[in-house]
């Protein structure tokens, strides 16, 4: 899921190192709302509007700064330990525990979404406007410009993009685990870029 949302990133001339940490951090996220009595799915909605405000200050300092979107690797990887104090959150919400266990057709949920991520976002990147705009984007920021795109605006959307996609990684890995962990998914920026590349 993370290698989704990396590869329109790549496609539009970007890139991203915070994958890892912002999975791990929204895996602790998610653990500790449902630990403290938060529905699963308003937990869900909570992390994931955490996942894109990542997404989106990644792409303020992208589009304004001008630095590489690796600054929220550290910072949300420190988050993640401070708010669960250095330890694993372990959950015992049977709802939580049903998205990292259950399976249909014999293949675990886990991987049905993936399949439905890829599907969807295939078809966006293969059959809008904004797909194409992202290959325009990618090709020539100048020409994309001088075309009539908004480089920025699509940037800042595949950024946030990115950020959804990482958190809902995250809460599927805690789910599997059965705890939020601060130190997971070390490095998986790299697997994506990996599988993106392949």
């Amino acid at each position: 899921m993370v290698a989704v949302g990396h590869t329109y990133l790549i496609i539009a001339g970007q890139n991203d190192l915070s994958p890892g940490s912002l999975a791990a951090f929204s895996g602790v996220v998610a653990a500790l709302l449902v630990s403290k009595g938060m529905p699963f799915a308003a937990a869900v909605i909570v992390t994931i509007v955490c996942g894109a405000a990542v997404g989106f200050f990644n792409a303020f300092m992208v589009n304004k700064i001008h630095l590489e979107a690796f600054i929220a690797k550290s910072i949300i990887r420190g988050f993640a330990y401070i708010i669960c104090g250095g330890k694993p959150v372990s959950i015992s919400n049977k709802t939580f525990l049903i998205l990292g266990k259950a399976r249909i057709l014999n293949i675990p949920v886990s991987v049905w979404i993936m399949i439905i991520c890829i599907v969807v976002f295939g078809i966006i990147l293969a059959k809008t406007k904004f797909g194409r705009s992202v290959y325009a984007i990618g090709g020539s920021m100048d020409a994309a410009r001088l075309a009539g795109l908004n480089p920025k605006k699509i940037i800042t959307t595949c950024y946030v993009m990115m950020g959804i996609l990482c958190s809902i990684g995250g809460i599927i890995f805690a789910a599997r685990m059965n705890s939020g962990q601060p130190a997971a998914n070390v490095n998986l920026e790299f697997d994506a870029i990996t599988a993106v590349i392949l």
